[in-house]
């Protein structure tokens, strides 16, 4: 959800992926924030931020951060570009960097969410096992017992202070990202050819309006509200 990880600015979205504007999205870090988080990941429940806001959050995108919510109770509607997904008990909620989305949740919902910056996510990413592919789509599928369990040991660990707290984070983060890849891969609607990620589909599709331009990876990065090493690395 939103709280601005650079300040929430407002930038120019390109749905068509050209100069003609049709949309501006908020571009943000925690929903309705001002300020950076200075820890390895960030947990919060979906009741915390939710009554904030009346249990509705509109169009926005994170331009670094990967967030995964687990929805434990009540439901809603999770909105992407081009797709809405019903929400309902035991739903996972991949929120990719840079995905335009919004929720309507119903009162009373309630479960997690794990904010992940993109450099921790980079941290945690086996390059030999096309995980950025599959954590490339936004998607809702249903939660397995092992990633809920896993999204209880973070904000357990989260909540504490123990020796070596960070290193264990990393750990449970990475363990999260990787079952998340897992079921996202396995619940695909072709298991043997998966989707770019949707970030690559919209890259291509400016390289293809401005090839002739000279764009840097700074360039492209900035159109697409994400860092330039980010989209190297994708």
């Amino acid at each position: 959800m939103r709280s601005p990880m650079e300040t929430s600015i407002q930038f120019w979205y390109f749905s068509n992926m050209t100069r003609s504007i049709r949309n501006r999205i908020e571009t943000c870090n925690l929903f309705g924030e001002e300020g950076d988080f200075p820890d390895v990941v960030h947990c919060e429940t979906i009741t915390s931020r939710s009554l904030l806001h009346n249990w509705e959050f509109a169009d926005h995108r994170h331009a670094h951060l990967h967030q995964f919510l687990l929805v434990e109770k009540g439901g809603g509607e999770a909105r992407f570009e081009n797709s809405r997904f019903a929400l309902g008990p035991m739903r996972l909620i991949n929120v990719p960097i840079g995905e335009v989305h919004g929720f309507s949740f119903l009162p009373g919902t309630d479960g997690w969410v794990v904010t992940l910056a993109s450099e921790m996510l980079g941290d945690v990413l086996r390059r030999d096992e096309a995980l950025d592919s599959a954590l490339g789509e936004p998607r809702v599928i249903p939660a397995t017992e092992p990633i809920r369990a896993a999204m209880v040991q973070i904000f357990a660990e989260f909540a504490g202070r123990d020796f070596a707290r960070a290193q264990v984070l990393r750990g449970l983060c990475g363990m999260l990202v990787g079952l998340a890849a897992r079921e996202l891969v396995a619940s695909a609607p072709t298991a043997t050819s998966r989707k770019k990620p949707v970030l690559i589909e919209k890259f291509e599709q400016l390289v293809e309006v401005h090839i002739h331009d000279h764009w840097s990876v700074a360039d492209y990065a900035d159109a697409l509200a994400v860092s330039p090493t980010h989209l190297t690395r994708l």
